[in-house]
């Protein structure tokens, strides 16, 4: 039987890539974690032609297909917009060919602003600016008008408390 993918989004700040990390290693089902960012990070500094984050959401994609074949699940760490704007309307189509369940960690945006300063990896080359928290927060908000995504608001949640939603949330029912 395949694993699924799950594709944690949301603003600079909502903690999708340690919430990825630490579900993956609570869960009881294998997970593996890949990370857009980083991806396209690698892309960049290996000079790839053409925009890494569009070639990365392609890499990212081939590598969850053999995983989740393999039956191990995947979670794509990776902003997302639920009708993002051109060019970027279809970068996000091979993986939705793997049918991802989307997860939106949408805390406050005060919340993200005061956890992305509080960063020490979001320093120098890797700072966010803050009106790029929350003009990111401000779009990622139309995920709670998708039925088909999972919604979070993470403002007064711990790591824990947000892998223990993410698990009975994703779990089959009786």
């Amino acid at each position: 039987m395949p694993g699924r993918v799950f594709q944690l989004t949301g603003p600079p700040g909502s903690g999708k890539t340690t919430t990825a990390l630490t579900w993956s290693l609570r869960r009881a089902h294998p997970t593996w974690v890949l990370d857009w960012d980083v991806v396209a990070g690698v892309l960049r500094i290996a000079g790839s032609e053409g925009d890494p984050y569009a070639s990365a959401a392609e890499v990212v994609a081939t590598m969850a297909g053999q995983i989740v074949a393999e039956g191990v699940d995947c979670v794509v760490v990776g902003a997302r917009l639920p009708a993002p704007p051109a060019p970027w309307a279809h970068v996000w189509d091979a993986l939705d060919d793997l049918d991802p369940i989307v997860i939106a960690l949408l805390p406050s945006v005060e919340t993200c602003v005061a956890r992305n300063d509080a960063d020490p990896g979001r320093r120098g080359a890797f700072a966010v600016a803050e009106s790029t928290v929350r003009s990111s927060a401000a779009a990622q908000a139309a995920w709670r008008d998708v039925p088909s995504a999972i919604t979070l608001d993470t403002t007064s949640m711990t790591v824990d408390d947000v892998c223990d939603a993410l698990e009975t949330a994703v779990s089959p029912g009786p």
